[in-house]
């Protein structure tokens, strides 16, 4: 049997690859924390600024496979920063209910199921 393309959107379990853009996954980071996407890059070690970012460094480098200094410079940042990024999330994640909470919201938004996240365990 021959299946084409726009017959795999029908079968069950078969979805379309799509294509997320680090800009789409600061936008959905940024809704979900109520800031702005110019507020992502102020130089600050506020929380309501600092976790939103490493959010999205932590994605950037999980999920859409970026190096560190791709992350790194999208921020002005170095990539030490995105390095603590990457360790810090997870371990949140695992201990705070609240931080859990906000980033399955993130991670749904983007279209991640949290549960088969490789890089999230509790």
């Amino acid at each position: 049997m021959f299946i084409s393309n726009s017959d795999a959107y029908l079968l069950p379990g078969i979805l379309p690859m799509v294509h997320i853009t680090f800009n789409v996954v600061k936008q959905q980071v940024c809704d979900i924390y109520g800031i702005s996407i110019e507020m992502l890059h102020f130089d600050t070690r506020k929380k309501e600024i600092c976790e939103p970012r490493q959010v999205c460094m932590f994605l950037g480098r999980t999920y859409l496979k970026m190096t560190l200094h791709e992350c790194a410079i999208s921020f002005n940042k170095d990539h030490a920063t995105v390095l603590y990024s990457a360790r810090v999330v997870p371990d949140r994640y695992r201990y705070n209910s609240d931080f859990r909470n906000t980033l399955q919201k993130v991670l749904s938004r983007i279209g991640i199921d949290h549960a088969s996240f490789k890089y999230l365990s509790c």
